[in-house]
């Protein structure tokens, strides 16, 4: 079964191929392409940027900083302090 791309996805892969079909004649000759397609000249830029540097045209997630997890004290910690946090700044209703 085949993922739907996104558009952003779809724009990539169709510069993508392309810049490569026809590189003989340059980048402005695939920019004015598909700015008469009303895509914005600096995300066609960007694009074919990406593809000279190797980068694949496929979004690879998993980037990122890891999760941080917290150790048990340092847990309890942060609960004491939000309770008595919110004990302080709480409005007072009569």
């Amino acid at each position: 079964m085949k993922m739907k791309l996104s558009k952003r996805e779809y724009l990539r892969e169709r510069v993508y191929s392309y810049y490569k079909k026809y590189k003989h004649f340059g980048k402005k000759f695939t920019i004015d392409h598909f700015i008469s397609e009303g895509e914005s000249k600096s995300t066609i830029y960007n694009i074919i940027n990406r593809s000279e540097s190797g980068k694949p045209s496929k979004h690879q997630q998993g980037g990122g900083h890891p999760a941080k997890n917290f150790n048990q004290k340092a847990k309890s910690d942060w609960s004491i302090t939000k309770m008595v946090y919110h004990k302080e700044n709480s409005p007072v209703v009569k």
